[in-house]
């Protein structure tokens, strides 16, 4: 038995899963599941027994918990008696595109903090475009940018003349989000065609690696509407779209959380140009510490709330 044996007893009773943590943890389930048995074994005891929902501790499970707890804690004051200030601190920076999933995996990631450390986090939302200049200048330890398909040769080409390495959050197809009282709220295919007749809402910082592009993009959005209001700060996004007669906007998939808070809803529209990928983007030669790897799995999680079209 040693430290890490308890830190993993005590992160499978936080998540009430092997699989869960086993996430968490960074580590395959096969080896967390045999870590337990092999601690089980030494003590003697039945840590965790299954339930319909995880697992759940035994009696003698449960005070071993309490017992680990105890030790990890009285460990974790005696580091820190010890370690230099720098060490204790932990330091975030982020610059991300707009997005509900992504803030879902940001507050789920605070959560898991340690309780009491000294904590420094900077997280921006932006475009792409800024995304990539902050990571690249180094403002940001790392980004998360949306990559549209249409655009994603350039995209790609220019994360390598920077030096900046990328990582497949997921690929999925935009939708159109509107609210619940929406005339074509309760069509499950929205007709293109149909949206002529609405108001798009869209951002208008709109950045793409070839200017050309970018220009055609905000001249001419990807709408059939010749009615739109851009948006420069996400703030009053979803209220224009609760109270802005027949408003729609070309979302990525949002949380269930999120479409039942604000009353809106996302449908599926067939447009084969609105595909997308979000990438987690760093420096080539740099790695990642352990606080942005558990950001990036708490965002990769935040990703199986969300609502697909």
């Amino acid at each position: 038995m040693n430290l890490l044996s308890l830190k993993y007893v005590i992160e499978v009773d936080k998540a009430k899963s092997i699989s869960k943590a086993a996430q968490n943890l960074f580590m395959g389930q096969p080896n967390l599941s045999k870590a337990i048995k092999e601690l089980e074994h030494e003590l003697g005891i039945t840590i965790f027994k299954r339930t319909t929902k995880g697992v759940a501790p035994t009696r003698e499970g449960a005070e071993f918990i309490t017992h680990a707890n105890t030790i990890l804690s009285q460990v974790d004051e005696l580091e820190s008696m010890y370690k230099a200030p720098e060490e204790k601190n932990i330091r975030f920076s982020i610059t991300a595109a707009r997005a509900d999933y992504i803030s879902f995996g940001f507050t789920d990631f605070l959560s898991r903090m340690k309780r009491g450390a000294p904590l420094s986090v900077t997280f921006k939302e932006a475009n792409a475009m800024a995304a990539i200049r902050d990571v690249a200048e180094g403002t940001s330890n790392l980004g998360i940018i949306r990559c549209p398909t249409l655009f994603e040769s350039e995209f790609l080409s220019f994360l390598d003349e920077h030096q900046l390495k990328r990582e497949v959050i997921w690929e999925y197809s935009m939708g159109v989000l509107m609210s619940r009282h929406h005339p074509l709220a309760p069509l499950s295919e929205i007709p293109y065609g149909a949206l002529a007749n609405y108001t798009e809402i869209a951002y208008g910082n709109i950045e793409t690696p070839a200017p050309s592009y970018t220009k055609t993009i905000i001249e001419t959005p990807v709408k059939p509407s010749s009615k739109c209001i851009y948006l420069y700060e996400q703030g009053t996004l979803y209220r224009l779209l609760q109270e802005v007669a027949g408003a729609y906007f070309w979302s990525p998939p949002v949380t269930k959380q999120f479409l039942e808070k604000n009353e809106l809803v996302l449908r599926y529209c067939a447009i084969s140009s609105l595909g997308s990928k979000d990438l987690v983007i760093y420096p080539k030669d740099y790695q990642l510490n352990m606080w942005e790897k558990m950001f990036v799995q708490s965002v990769k999680s935040a990703t199986r709330n969300c609502v697909l079209v």
